[in-house]
């Protein structure tokens, strides 16, 4: 964890000696980068770590489909950090795992977004590109 908030604390002084113009640049990169790292943990089926999700139990029906949850995510980037939400309304089952009623059994989770104490490694890395991205291109363009 503490690697985690060292590295999100270095990005955060980055971020806080740069123009409002150039910010905004790192956010909608950072943005793209983390939009494109969540579609590819649906596609692959893994979290947001890299681990694959348990494999679901084969049964008739059921199940949400990730292709209709990956729409519903949105990720807003600021100064003070970044918000990753996931708006479908069954999304927090496929989160957070749930206990099926009438047997007591547990669905695991399967994690979409990373918790509140740790970041994935490929969400670091993401939000790292796209930050690298934006100011690679400030220095081409001679601004800061």
């Amino acid at each position: 964890m503490s690697a985690n908030r060292a590295a999100i604390d270095r990005l955060r002084g980055r971020l806080a000696a740069v123009s409002d113009v150039l910010l905004e640049k790192i956010r909608e990169y950072i943005r793209a980068e983390l939009e494109a790292t969540v579609r590819k943990g649906f596609a692959s089926g893994t979290t947001p770590d890299g681990q694959a999700w348990l494999p679901r139990r084969k049964r008739s029906g059921g199940g949400l489909a990730l292709v209709s949850i990956a729409p519903t995510v949105s990720v807003e980037v600021s100064r003070d950090g970044v918000l990753v939400t996931v708006s479908h309304p069954r999304a927090r089952f496929h989160q957070g795992g749930w206990r099926v009623k009438a047997s007591g059994k547990r669905v695991p989770a399967r994690l979409m977004i990373p918790g509140r104490r740790r970041v994935g490694r490929e969400w670091l890395l993401a939000i790292r590109r796209g930050a690298d991205r934006a100011i690679r291109e400030a220095k081409r363009a001679g601004t800061r």
